[in-house]
């Protein structure tokens, strides 16, 4: 593609303006706080606009306009809205110091993290009678409860079960607002003395599945019922053998087809009323009762 005009890099540069002040104001209410230890990505793509050709403006426009899409998205379908090439993605991630698109979906999900915490203080200062603090509170109380109606002990017993009775257990998040859950799963079962991995790219999940054997249990983990998929890895797995533990909403593809479901219905962020603190905050319980529930069954069955 051509390199855009002068008016159309100034077009984008003001289009980008609101989004900008309302981070300045954010950062003006936290006063100084320490905020990040980086720059924000979205900053940081922001100043190079001027800079970038044609093709890679359009890429740009979509991840300024869309970041909740993106981190969502492989690489072929941004490429594809953008009307460029994949490695016309590549190389705008390379100059933005990463190292290629899942890192940088990985840094654009950390920074819409620290943006919705930004958000909770603005919101704080607005209501005048509570603090911060408080109002995180009931944030992180009100996700948690939609997840501990779900997880019933008879379900966590069965997931426990599983995780306890399988050969190798393979955590496959299905988007990068489910990478932190899988990546403390498998920490919380590395603990337990349960060999497990985390395997984050769809293609190598797609190449573990179908090369699993009986004893190979996947962890699937979903926030959003409707745009992660999954559904061929997960099938494959299972034509090989292979167990499927899913935490997923109720709505999502792999709810029937899961060997258990543990129903993440709060977690679902379709509409996009929910918050990235929210999810966090239901993602970390339900996580710490999958953990409980393997410990459970361990001792249960040390104890015959």
């Amino acid at each position: 593609m051509e390199d855009g005009s002068e008016q159309d890099d100034t077009e984008l540069a003001e289009s980008a303006d609101p989004k900008r002040k309302l981070m300045d104001r954010r950062t003006e209410i936290l006063r100084g706080f320490p905020i990040r230890a980086s720059q924000d990505v979205l900053d940081h793509l922001r100043q190079l606009v001027p800079r970038l050709h044609r093709a890679e403006q359009e890429v740009a426009r979509i991840i300024l306009d869309e970041p909740q899409w993106v981190i969502n998205q492989p690489i072929k379908a941004l490429a594809h809205r953008a009307k460029v090439s994949e490695p016309t993605v590549m190389r705008l991630c390379r100059k933005l110091d990463l190292e290629g698109f899942s890192a940088f979906k990985i840094k654009l999900a950390q920074d819409l993290v620290v943006s919705d915490m930004l958000v909770l203080a603005e919101d704080s200062t607005q209501s005048g009678h509570t603090s911060i603090a408080e109002r995180a509170q009931k944030r992180a109380a009100q996700a948690m409860h939609g997840t501990v109606r779900a997880l019933t002990d008879t379900l966590l017993f069965r997931a426990g079960e599983l995780v306890v009775s399988a050969n190798r257990v393979f955590c496959l998040p299905l988007e990068a607002q489910a990478l932190h859950m899988a990546e403390d799963a498998q920490n919380r079962l590395f603990g337990l003395g349960i060999a497990s991995q985390t395997v984050t790219d769809p293609l190598r999940q797609e190449a573990v599945a179908s090369a699993a054997g009986p004893g190979d249990l996947f962890v699937f983990f979903a926030t959003d019922g409707g745009r992660s998929s999954g559904k061929e890895s997960a099938e494959s797995a299972k034509r090989s053998g292979g167990s499927i533990l899913a935490l997923v909403p109720g709505e999502h593809e792999l709810a029937g087809i899961a060997d258990l479901l543990l129903p993440m219905d709060g977690l679902s962020n379709r509409s996009g009323e929910r918050r990235a603190d929210e999810i966090l905050h239901a993602q970390l319980l339900a996580v710490t009762c999958l953990e409980s529930a393997t410990r459970n069954v361990q001792q249960a069955r040390a104890a015959e």
